[in-house]
């Protein structure tokens, strides 16, 4: 007991940089819906043409798994208008966003599912120099690094998406401490 003890009040003096209540900064972040926009593109063709020249006659869903990775996103990044992190006993970190109820996740690369209305979310976190958070959707990955606070009440995150059709894109976001 007195080991788990010492262990999360060390994993909190670890994660002392990122715990508070963070609201997004909207005019200070980059815009993830425009960035998604343009990631996947708007086709030339209108559809019946497009189908005509492919050799499968269209058969291929790639536009139907854009837009649920789209829909995925959107509704994960909505929720993190408003993240809460705090170190706790029962887990080395619980992560709140927007108002739903908090995720306990332990540190390291083990993915712990939660279950959510009709979506099963698998989420882990690491901390080493940032804190990094993964939320995995089916097939769609958002990825926040929170850097290293260089100024307080000022937290920067780079926001990675992945998934069907969309690798590797990335945009700022920009948080201020609700509480100081």
């Amino acid at each position: 007991m007195l080991l788990t003890a010492l262990m999360s009040h060390a994993f909190a003096a670890d994660l002392s940089p990122w715990v508070g209540e963070w609201g997004l900064d909207p005019a200070a972040s980059d815009d993830p819906y425009e960035k998604l926009q343009q990631a996947i593109g708007v086709p030339l063709l209108s559809g019946g043409a497009a189908r005509g020249l492919a050799p499968d006659g269209g058969a291929d869903d790639r536009e139907e798994q854009q837009r649920r990775l789209v829909s995925i996103t959107t509704r994960l990044l909505a929720l993190s208008g408003r993240i809460g992190l705090a170190p706790t006993e029962a887990a080395d970190l619980s992560i709140t966003y927007g108002g739903e109820p908090s995720l306990d996740v332990t540190l390291g690369r083990k993915w712990h599912k939660v279950k959510r209305e009709d979506n099963v979310i698998r989420l882990r976190a690491s901390a080493q120099d940032n804190l990094v958070v993964e939320r995995r959707v089916k097939s769609a990955v958002l990825t926040e690094t929170f850097l290293a606070p260089v100024e307080p009440g000022v937290l920067y995150a780079v926001v990675r998406v992945d998934g069907s059709g969309v690798d590797g894109l990335e945009f700022r976001r920009v948080y201020r401490a609700l509480h100081e």
